[in-house]
């Protein structure tokens, strides 16, 4: 690599806001000052393979009034506050070989790939800026608006975007609170370059799954449990619009998913993350939890059930009922003050200075894993004779197992053929009690009445759960011979 240039450090706070109600932003002080408006054309560029994306990087070419600035960014969060960043001016508006030899891409990239490297989405945004103060420190506050398009499909862009200047990061979510709490922005999960790639991959207006989450060995605990969490809240927002837009059955699911996901991340934790606000955030998402889930009942039980079926009318009538609270309850300005404040709590919050946070993460990791594990294998000993309340909770701590090895994936890449395994057959578990779950839900929302069927299927699940309990047991606690 040629000689580098220094990378700057880009601290950042995202904000996304309807453009119905961008005229509220004018009425803030903080948007009262001097503006400065700039047309921006942005190119991002990859590989073919896809190398840049899969490597967590990001290359782009930007156009402002007639000069050329080509940068590199890289960030291993999945909401990405804090990003390394290499700018140079070029010539044009295609990377150049020289300058990416003098960032580490210069390592990444071979001369052929760089000879490869195309223009997979362009967005044209018109920028007004303004650089505010307070107490603590001083951001530049954008609004940006405009159009992100890739393969002759196109999404509008309207955020708002504060980068810090000089201060603290928890000076800059102050600022990005202040103006929360009088707008209605919700925390924004995408950069640019994410909405045009999904542009590009086709993935526009359909649910989203989890993505692997990416936790290195060396992590602290602080940096493993924001990790986790930052991935858990990018799966809600993303989401979230289609459920609003489209009463979405499958976003409301994977919304519920990412929810999950977030409270079992909250117990594998806890230890470390005990403040003065845990609790609350803990009661806020379990109300939530329980508010998705009835609506999901509905739908798991519509799906089960014959067009011609008299209960469907029933269902279907509390079904919009459910849909509608729940839309309303996202759209509030009580509940995007809970998700940025949840957000803002995990970045810069005061558990982080304990000193189980600042330990190292995997020997906490598996004390914690080894404590669930008791638990489960206690448990799993009398399945049979559990109530239906009982096997849902054992089918919850097999969840809050499975998605706790899924977040180690990384750190267990030593032992993966056994964790895959492990993660399989908690599965099946998770799977097969959540079918009893449902026929016990079906019998409580159709009047108690069990179909000769149900009591067939019941035993057959149960019988099928005892066998995937046998294999998860049988491998056991993997994690014990991990090795740093």
């Amino acid at each position: 690599m040629a000689d580098s240039c220094s990378p700057s450090r880009e601290i950042e706070i995202k904000l996304d806001i309807d453009p119905s109600d961008a005229l509220e932003l004018e009425a803030l002080p903080c948007f009262s000052g001097e503006e400065e408006r700039q047309r921006q054309i942005t190119v991002y560029f990859d590989t073919p393979k896809e190398k840049l994306r899969r490597g967590g990087w990001v290359l782009r070419v930007r156009q402002v009034d007639g000069r050329f600035t080509q940068t590199v960014k890289c960030s291993g969060s999945p909401i990405p506050i804090e990003r390394d960043e290499w700018e140079e001016e070029i010539s044009g508006l295609r990377p150049e070989a020289k300058a990416i030899a003098r960032t580490p891409l210069g390592d990444v990239l071979k001369g052929r790939q760089i000879r490869q490297l195309t223009a997979l989405c362009r967005c044209d945004v018109e920028r007004v800026s303004r650089t505010v103060a307070n107490g603590k420190g001083s951001f530049e506050l954008t609004y940006d608006q405009g159009l992100v398009e890739a393969r002759e499909a196109c999404e509008p862009i309207h955020e708002i975007e504060l980068e810090m200047k000089a201060g603290n990061l928890e000076a800059l979510f102050a600022s990005a609170r202040r103006i929360v709490r009088q707008v209605p922005a919700k925390i924004g999960v995408l950069a640019k370059s994410e909405r045009g790639f999904r542009l590009a991959d086709g993935r526009i207006n359909a649910p989203v799954k989890a993505t692997p989450v990416v936790l290195r060995a060396r992590m602290s605990v602080a940096e493993g449990f924001a990790t986790v969490a930052a991935a858990c809240l990018k799966h809600f927002r993303m989401n979230e619009p289609l459920l609003i837009a489209e009463r979405d059955a499958e976003a409301l699911h994977q919304m519920r998913v990412s929810i999950r996901r977030l409270r079992s991340a909250f117990w594998l934790f806890r230890p470390a993350i005990r403040d003065a606000k845990v609790e609350a955030f803990e009661d806020q998402l379990r109300r939530f939890t329980r508010e998705m889930g009835a609506a999901r009942n509905i739908d798991v039980i519509l799906a089960s059930l014959p067009l011609d079926d008299p209960a469907r009318g029933n269902l279907e009538d509390n079904r919009k009922r459910l849909y509608s609270r729940l839309i309303r309850k996202l759209d509030s300005r009580s509940f995007r003050l809970f998700m940025f404040e949840l957000f803002a709590w995990v970045q810069t919050g005061k558990w982080r200075s304990s000193k189980k946070a600042m330990g190292p993460l995997m020997p906490f990791a598996i004390k914690r894993l080894d404590r669930l594990w008791t638990r489960i294998n206690r448990k799993a000993e009398g399945l049979g004779r559990l109530s239906d309340v009982e096997r849902h909770k054992l089918r919850i701590s097999t969840k809050k197992m499975r998605y706790a090895v899924e977040f180690l994936a990384e750190p267990f890449r030593n032992l993966a053929d056994e964790r895959a395994r492990f993660v399989n057959a908690a599965e099946g578990v998770q799977d097969r009690l959540g079918e009893l779950n449902d026929l016990a839900t079906r019998q409580e929302l159709l009047f108690g009445h069990a179909h000769e069927t149900d009591r067939k299927f019941r035993s057959r699940h149960l019988r099928a759960a005892k066998r995937h309990f046998g294999k998860l047991r049988d491998i056991g606690a993997f994690w014990g011979r991990y090795e740093a």
